[in-house]
């Protein structure tokens, strides 16, 4: 066995019924029916092996369902976990499946990132299994039960050539993005935009005045231009949303076209890897970065009708109808969208499995799995 052991967490997706009743964040409960086929074995008798994760309820605030953890787990199973991972799945204690995604996994370096879905308290350890070591017992992923809780659109940006949207309805499509785009992000790997022309198209899941939380990862470098992490919708009066890492002065700024938030007096540039959030409720906006809301006014009220129209988006640039040089210079990672309110306690919890995996949860020692 190797002796080092490094953790985070990612959660993933199973393919599973959709959810039924409705949690605070817009969720429903957890539970799974569906029936997972089970090969024949394929390992050695007693082969198969778990690890205990246990998530600190000081890093939760409020009780959530349905909540996407991150994991990142370095140097604990690779002596016994496949090559191909398809060994590797999550259970809660009681070895029941729960959902889950795998975004990455090397054996080589024993490296593995995943989501898993799983209901989150403040109050109590919230506790599940890493499984690993005899595929013959693991059940399938199921990347858009991962992200069943509101989420419309999740990209992960692992890729410059496929965008996959995580729940299986909004995938992107790359423009003018070379391999070298791609780099290391904060979860994982993220996608390098250099201020020209390079973007990603996706059919806008947004319309009318629905709410919205849109949120991202976002590296900025320094630049004169108005760049542009998302756009969507026609580019006129009330008809688009759009959310820039720079426009007009060095900060970061959102609005519907023409009833904009231009300065939320929030530069990020050079600031390092940095998770914003920009909810709007039907009439306010809210702006969070690194998991918690900004200061100077907030909300911003929606001066004028917001019905939001057409059929596209756009990351990483806008086309210029927006304006000129709308081309963003920063690296953009796990860009999603969802049709619901998060709360400020799903942010700040959000922030935390992300920026921080290992201290968000502790995992056990390797125990034999029946």
């Amino acid at each position: 066995m190797r002796s080092i052991l490094f953790v985070g967490v990612v959660l993933g997706a199973c393919s599973f019924r959709p959810p039924t009743g409705a949690g605070p964040d817009g969720g429903g409960d957890d539970t799974i029916d569906a029936e997972f086929p089970i090969d024949a074995p394929d390992a050695a008798p007693g082969a198969a092996r778990k690890r205990r994760i246990t998530i600190d309820p000081a890093q939760v605030t409020g009780n959530h369902t349905q909540f996407p953890v991150w994991v990142v787990i370095d140097g604990a199973i690779g002596d016994r976990a496949l090559p191909d991972g398809r060994d590797i799945f999550f259970t809660r204690p009681d070895g029941s499946p729960i959902p889950y995604e795998r975004q990455r996994w090397d054996q080589d370096s024993d490296h593995l990132e995943a989501w898993v879905r799983i209901d989150l308290s403040d109050t109590a350890p919230t506790e599940l299994d890493l499984r690993y070591g005899d595929a013959g017992l693991a059940h399938p992923q199921a990347p858009p039960e991962v992200f069943a809780n509101g989420y419309a659109a999740v990209w992960h940006l692992e890729s410059t050539t496929t965008i996959p949207d995580a729940t299986g309805a909004v995938n992107g499509t790359p423009s003018e993005l070379a391999p070298s785009h791609g780099v290391t992000g904060s979860l994982g790997r993220g996608i390098q935009f250099d201020g020209g022309t390079g973007t990603i198209a996706f059919a806008n899941p947004l319309a009318g005045n629905a709410p919205h939380t849109i949120s991202l990862w976002v590296r900025q470098t320094g630049t004169t231009d108005n760049d542009a992490l998302i756009v969507l919708g026609t580019p006129s009066c009330g008809r688009s949303r759009w959310l820039h890492s720079r426009y007009n002065a060095a900060t970061v700024a959102m609005g519907f076209y023409c009833n904009d938030w231009p300065n939320p007096g929030q530069n990020i540039i050079d600031a390092g890897p940095t998770l914003l959030h920009w909810v709007y409720d039907g009439t306010f906006s809210r702006l969070y970065r690194n998991g918690a809301l900004v200061a100077g006014p907030q909300p911003h009220n929606t001066a004028t009708q917001v019905d939001t129209q057409g059929p596209t988006g756009h990351l990483g640039w806008a086309p210029g109808a927006w304006g000129p040089s709308m081309g963003a210079h920063a690296m953009m990672d796990e860009v999603r969208i969802a049709r619901v309110v998060r709360t400020a306690d799903y942010i700040a919890t959000e922030h935390r499995s992300q920026q921080a995996p290992s201290t968000f949860y502790s995992v056990g020692a390797e125990q034999a799995a029946p």
